[in-house]
């Protein structure tokens, strides 16, 4: 390998599951405002779930960077060599 690859994960893909996020949160509140107390707890997960993609959406937090001597796995800005 001459240069070194970078693999990122699909936009497209991580933002249709934001969506999905947006749409289950928005059926927890739905559940929530009936009164059953459940529904804010799936809100509440959901919630963190679009926290979570529009983390993931950002530059440079998930990434692999292979190289001919090694390989770094980036997640959430975290990365390992």
């Amino acid at each position: 390998m001459p240069d070194p690859v970078v693999l990122s994960p699909g936009r497209l893909k991580w933002a249709a599951v934001g969506l999905l996020f947006i749409l289950l949160t928005g059926v927890g509140v739905w559940i929530g405002m009936t009164g059953d107390k459940f529904g804010w707890w799936i809100a509440a997960f959901f919630g963190l779930g679009i926290l979570l993609t529009v983390v993931v959406l950002l530059p440079g937090a998930i990434y692999l960077n292979l190289t001919d001597e090694d390989f770094t796995m980036c997640t959430l800005y975290r990365y390992h060599t």
